[in-house]
């Protein structure tokens, strides 16, 4: 299976650099769960929470490639886009015939009249997103790359989200050159629902503390130990508790 995401990473316009702010809220009456900045520099992605957390996702989109470093087990790991794409193709092959009739449902896409808000769904997850035009025309592209990786290792790994919806969605928004602005994200589980907000704040510049910020990471790639995935995410547990 080849790596298959919504545009390539020259039509992404790779080497554009710009950064993503995300807040994400249970409720937007209140402060938000968490808060990550995302770079976009020379053909890579680096993600980080604005707190204490550990973790850094550094995607490589020139290489198809994502590693994940532990700033305090001071380890990373590295995993390629198809063995994602595989795992999930063979746990498919696993799934019961009433779970993988869920999977294979259609996904409905709609833009809501009144609010022009884009509709991608499907019976157990809806997203309902505000949708914003990016700084630069090739942002659009490089964003769908990035959030499709981001989907993909969620899926595989922890919090193990089923990705179809969200990859119908960024398709949608890189073919309409969008963004997103504001994401509603519902998930039902039999007569349970959660809800997430999640709003963007895209800057088409980067700054000094920035370009410090990736390099520091750039030299973590370079000095922390390699471990397998499994490792990672075993000392990652083991540290929670």
């Amino acid at each position: 299976m080849g790596l298959q995401q919504n545009v390539s990473g020259q039509d992404a316009g790779r080497n554009l650099s710009f950064r993503m702010d995300t807040d994400i809220y249970a409720d937007v009456t209140k402060p938000p769960l968490k808060r990550s900045t995302t770079l976009f520099l020379e053909g890579r992605c680096y993600d980080m929470e604005q707190s204490d957390s550990p973790q850094v996702t550094v995607i490589d989109t020139m290489q198809s490639r994502i590693a994940l470093l532990d700033r305090l087990q001071q380890c990373r790991t590295e995993v390629a886009m198809e063995q994602l794409q595989l795992m999930i193709a063979s746990a498919r092959q696993q799934l019961s015939p009433e779970q993988a009739a869920r999977f294979a449902e259609s996904i409905s896409v709609e833009v809501d009249s009144a609010t022009s808000e884009l509709i991608v769904s499907n019976s157990s997850t809806l997203y309902r997103c505000k949708m914003q035009d990016p700084p630069h025309a090739t942002i659009a592209a490089q964003y769908a790359i990035f959030a499709d990786s981001s989907a993909w290792l969620n899926a595989a790994y922890p919090p193990h989200l089923p990705p179809y919806v969200r990859l119908a969605l960024n398709r949608e928004l890189a073919q309409r050159g969008k963004i997103p602005l504001e994401l509603v994200r519902i998930v039902r589980n039999g007569q349970k629902e959660s809800r997430l907000t999640v709003k963007h704040l895209c800057s088409g510049q980067v700054g000094a503390d920035d370009l410090a910020k990736q390099q520091r990471i750039d030299g973590m790639l370079a000095e922390f130990k390699l471990v397998t995935i499994e490792e990672f995410y075993r000392s990652k547990a083991v540290a929670k508790r």
